[in-house]
């Protein structure tokens, strides 16, 4: 959309955990080991789906 998110977003602090990090990085190894689980759906069809539920909730 060509916009800048940091002029459109806006931090709350008091939600902030004291040890906010900026990248979370998963491992499922122990749920594909333990349980036989292994994600279906790819990151970017993931983003797209979120944003398009988002756009839908809004129109």
């Amino acid at each position: 959309a060509g916009l800048d998110w940091k002029e459109h977003v806006e931090i709350d602090k008091k939600y902030q955990r004291p040890t906010e990090v900026d990248a979370l990085i998963g491992d499922p190894t122990k749920a594909k080991k333990d349980l036989g689980w292994s994600a279906e759906t790819k990151w970017n069809d993931l983003a797209k789906l979120m944003v398009d539920a988002d756009l839908k909730a809004i129109s």
